[in-house]
């Protein structure tokens, strides 16, 4: 049905007026602008009472014939036709009958008797040669479109041809070129302009897009495809206040379709107009109540309509029927059917409802759909995280590394954070083989942040914060990285932004040195002692001069202080 409407849609704005109507020009082109818009069902009309008011046209009943042959009524279509026995375009439309049974040999041999009735009209080859690309016989049409081009190379419809076929082929180039040069040959086709903007939609050209859409409606102001291709375009780029506006002018200029409903639902959900997406589904359940997609719409609203902009649970009663719909959805609509938005609205779901642990999967999956949509990752790792599952995080981080290459840095800083917090972990035993293995892979991690964006103090804190718990014999292994964090603290100027990373740096620093101090006074070396207390107190006393109010400075100067050998013994007086 889909490729028999897209057959008419580009073929009626082809038809000349001079080769093939013999009514007023005025009342056809209220009939073809009917058949323009996909008012399907008003065009037969139509032309059904042209037919009666002028049963000798042949043009007439070629046009009834196109309505029906739209409509899926291929009996009816073949009968009008066969009524313009000597008409080129009747008898053209017979052959593409013919060629949708797959008898190209039957077909081939009626388009050219069609040819032989009027072999100069280049509307006709056009006509023929879209006929067989609907059909998928794209070699087929390249044959006529050649024949074509013999005749004249200066048709509009041809062109128009040339660049379906291309399309067919998947040239969104050559397509565009053979549109813009259809519309050179005749300035009247609106429809050119919005084949050129569906392209560079697709493309995701969204500027280019809009230029070519508002060129058709310069042309055509009234012209719904344009509307339609504006809104889809809108849908795309996540502007949905615009996007619902210019369905709303489409189906104002067009006859809507159960379809254009679905989809105007769905944009009015996007565009948070829950209240009026619900009407349209409740008018869709009259017309279509086993429809699953009903299903997929429901679950989203009631999700929605549950939680707050924080996604909070608020509404406990929507979040159980958003659940009982998209379970429901997931049981009846074909895997091959599910969209990216299914598996987000799913995990979605599974987190408002509390079974989190079901979630991951369902984003990865969203993700596989949709490629571009690294955020449903992100999603994943955020949910992983706070399920305390960090070595899968870690496996999707990798996955981010790759198809996200503009976030390295902060990806690869957060796989090491994963690393991190797993060694953290296994808290039970501080030798531990497995804290350690990812311990030394959160250091490498952090380290190669620090590499990537030398001037961010992460990766030099991370590393120091995990030196610090592979030191377990307090050798300073963190030394280095906390001087790194210090020097650049102080170099971006950032005392007062970063103060609680320079306390943390000059904390482990005091405390270090206090406890090599403590080392030394069991040894009984006085002179290192005293040297490791004055370093000792220094940054005690540089976390006294950035935080006052914080007792700690003095809790540990005053600790150092005490750090004494103790007196000797005096001797006792000999009695006699």
């Amino acid at each position: 049905m889909k490729t028999r409407r897209t057959f008419l849609i580009s073929f009626v704005l082809m038809l000349s007026t001079s080769s093939l109507i013999s009514l007023r020009a005025q009342d056809v082109s209220i009939g073809k602008k009917l058949i323009e818009t996909c008012q399907w069902n008003k065009a037969n009309q139509f032309f059904v009472d042209q037919v009666k008011n002028n049963p000798l046209d042949a043009s007439l009943k070629f046009y009834l014939g196109e309505t029906y042959f739209a409509l899926g009524k291929i009996d009816s279509a073949e009968n009008n036709y066969s009524k313009g026995p000597e008409y080129s375009f009747s008898i053209a439309g017979l052959g593409k009958i013919i060629l949708t049974k797959g008898d190209t040999v039957k077909a081939k041999e009626v388009f050219n008797k069609a040819i032989k009735a009027e072999r100069k009209n280049g509307d006709l080859y056009g006509y023929i040669a879209d006929a067989c690309i609907s059909a998928n016989y794209p070699k087929l049409a390249e044959q006529y479109i050649a024949r074509g081009k013999d005749v004249t190379t200066k048709n509009a419809r041809i062109h128009m041809a040339i660049g379906n076929l291309a399309r067919l082929k998947g040239n969104a180039g050559e397509a565009a070129n053979a549109y813009e040069n259809a519309f050179y040959y005749d300035k009247t086709l609106a429809i050119a302009y919005v084949k050129v903007g569906n392209i560079y939609t697709e493309s995701r050209s969204w500027k280019v897009a809009t230029d070519s859409y508002n060129k058709a409606l310069e042309i055509e102001p009234n012209n719904p495809l344009a509307f339609k291709g504006l809104s889809d375009m809108y849908y795309k780029t996540g502007r949905f206040p615009e996007a619902s506006e210019s369905f709303k002018k489409y189906m104002s200029l067009s006859e809507v379709t159960l379809d254009d409903k679905y989809r105007y639902a769905f944009i009015m959900f996007y565009n948070q107009e829950y209240a009026e997406a619900t009407k349209m589904i409740e008018s869709l359940l009259v017309a279509d109540s086993k429809n699953p997609v009903l299903l997929r719409i429901q679950a989203y609203i009631s999700y929605e309509l549950g939680v707050d902009k924080k996604k909070q649970v608020t509404n406990a009663e929507n979040i159980k029927t958003a659940l009982s719909n998209i379970t429901q959805f997931f049981k009846v609509q074909p895997s091959n059917k599910m969209l990216s938005s299914d598996y987000e609205y799913l995990a979605k779901i599974q987190i408002a409802s509390g079974i989190d642990s079901l979630a991951p999967d369902n984003y990865k999956k969203a993700f596989e759909l949709d490629s571009t949509r690294t955020n449903f990752l992100d999603d994943a790792v955020r949910t992983l995280t706070r399920l305390g599952k960090y070595k899968q995080a870690v496996s999707i981080y990798q996955t981010l590394l790759r198809v996200a290459p503009e976030n390295i840095g902060t990806n690869t800083f957060k796989m090491g954070q994963m690393y991190y917090f797993e060694a953290k972990k296994d808290t039970a035993k501080a030798d531990s083989l497995i804290r350690k293995e990812n311990l030394i892979m959160a250091d490498s991690t952090f380290k190669t942040v620090s590499t990537l964006i030398p001037t961010d103090i992460r990766g030099s804190l991370w590393m120091a914060r995990t030196e610090t718990l592979l030191d377990v014999k307090q050798e300073g292994l963190a030394n280095a990285s906390y001087e790194k964090v210090i020097q650049l603290i102080t170099t971006n100027n950032e005392q007062a932004k970063r103060k609680n990373e320079l306390l943390e740096a000059y904390n482990y620093f005091a405390s270090l040195y206090y406890v090599k101090a403590y080392g030394a006074l069991v040894k009984k070396n006085l002179t290192e002692l005293e040297e490791l207390k004055t370093k000792s107190k220094e940054f005690w006393q540089k976390m006294k001069d950035i935080a006052p109010e914080n007792p700690k400075g003095d809790e540990g100067i005053k600790a150092v202080n005490e750090l004494k050998p103790a007196p000797p013994k005096k001797q006792q007086q000999a009695t006699e």
